[in-house]
């Protein structure tokens, strides 16, 4: 329900400004920082008002969560492709798999998995209603702001993670976060993905334009100029098409500036610094890939060590859990440690994978050996009792013959019984504790 407040003198008609800006999740850090005003450009920013700032929202630690969620997808998805691939048999693949660990649960792309929706109007249509230069909301302000909030919230559900209203630049506007979730199966097991193209205002240009044109028109704004229309009409005409105007932010616009004038004061100064630039860059981009190189290798060696039996899977401590087969290579052991020892980060990482992949099979396989050990064993004490029977029917001096050796088998039953009748005992009391 509307808690529009009537004004006395309606502002003139302006259009509401709507973006969706690509962001990936090593963003968020910076957002966050740029939000709080503790970092990134604040040039455009009146510090004075920095406390009119308002969260809509979500959390004050939406990011933290954000980027918490993002990683357990990235685990979930490894184990659960991983899974498929031991169901499916596809050993060549699992090992591959298991080298390359987790990744990252979207499909890489220049704009990045989530995005920043932006709304706004021009700031001469939020001076026009009472109260705009005081601390509280003005009319238009906080119409504005209840009209975002269920735009947003009509538009793209849970989906939204965080919204803010900043008030201390030259217009009010809000400022909007989403994380598009989507469930999926591949192969016959579920994935958790990130897939912006879930929603058609961020697929479709246009249909963003009318979709907030629509919701705004109750507060006296209209829809942005429908210029792919009025390029179609001029090109039907035989006329040029008008220029499509770039929005460009205050923090690009003043970096461009500063480029051009450095530009004009030394431009030999800037050739120097770029080529460095790029000869640094080029260095760090091969020690960068001689590191990725040896993880793999490190990788690698420990699971075709796994592979060809020189090492065995063992309990205890993730980074201790591979122990050495009694058949184990000593010199391709040492070779193995050797180059794991100069690369721990890889050396770690696939430790840390076979040991979750271990943890669990471990118990699917335990309770496999189990039962087969239950049937074997009554069909063991159902011959027993067979032979007790056939016993039964000999002669005396033959039964006193066989006497002894069936009472050893009748012992060792008993024994081995009332073994596996306490070790059922001690993991039903494990369970429940």
């Amino acid at each position: 329900m509307s808690i529009h407040t009537t004004l006395s003198a309606a502002p003139q008609a302006r259009p509401i400004v709507a973006r969706a800006e690509g962001m990936r999740p090593e963003n968020l850090a910076g957002y966050e920082a740029h939000r709080a005003r503790k970092g990134g450009d604040t040039g455009h920013v009146d510090g004075r008002r920095s406390h009119l700032n308002r969260l809509l929202i979500g959390e004050a630690d939406w990011a933290k969560k954000a980027a918490a969620e993002i990683a357990a997808m990235r685990e979930e998805n490894f184990l659960h492709e991983i899974e498929g691939l031991k169901r499916r048999k596809r050993k060549r693949e699992l090992v591959k798999r298991f080298a390359e660990g987790p990744k990252d649960p979207f499909r890489p792309s220049r704009h990045g998995p989530m995005r920043e929706i932006i709304l706004t109007a021009h700031q001469d249509w939020f001076a026009a209603a009472s109260g705009a230069d005081r601390e509280d909301l003005s009319d238009l302000e906080r119409q504005f702001e209840e009209t975002a909030v269920k735009w947003l919230m009509d538009t793209f559900g849970d989906d939204v993670i965080h919204a803010r209203a900043d008030r201390d630049e030259s217009a009010y506007h809000v400022h909007a976060v989403i994380l598009p979730r989507v469930d999926k199966v591949v192969n016959g097991a579920p994935r958790r993905l990130l897939q912006p193209s879930k929603f058609a205002v961020i697929r479709d240009y246009e249909m963003l334009q009318d979709s907030v044109g629509a919701a705004f028109a109750s507060v006296g704004l209209v829809r942005g100029e429908r210029r792919k229309q009025a390029v179609r009409e001029a090109l039907s005409r035989g006329e040029t098409p008008p220029e499509s105007p770039r929005h460009v932010r205050p923090k690009k616009w003043r970096q461009d500036q500063e480029r051009k004038l450095a530009a004009r004061e030394d431009r030999l100064t800037l050739g120097e610094v770029a080529v460095r630039r790029r000869e640094a860059m080029a260095e760090r981009a091969i020690k960068e890939a001689e590191a990725r190189s040896g993880e793999a290798a490190a990788i690698l060696g420990i699971v075709d060590a796994l592979a060809e039996g020189q090492l065995e899977i063992s309990d205890g401590d993730p980074k201790r859990f591979l122990s050495p087969t009694p058949e184990a290579n000593r010199t391709k052991l040492a070779e193995m440690r050797s180059q794991a020892d100069r690369f721990p980060s890889g050396r770690d990482n696939i430790l840390r994978a076979l040991h979750r992949a271990w943890l669990r099979v471990k118990p699917q396989a335990e309770a496999a050996a189990e039962a087969t050990l239950a049937r074997e064993f009554a069909e063991v004490q159902e011959a027993a009792k067979h032979l007790s029977g056939i016993l039964s029917a000999l002669p005396a001096a033959l039964h006193a013959t066989l006497a002894d050796p069936h009472q050893k088998i009748a012992t060792l039953l008993a024994g081995g019984g009332a073994r596996m009748r306490r070790r059922a005992r001690e993991k039903g009391a494990d369970e429940r504790s």
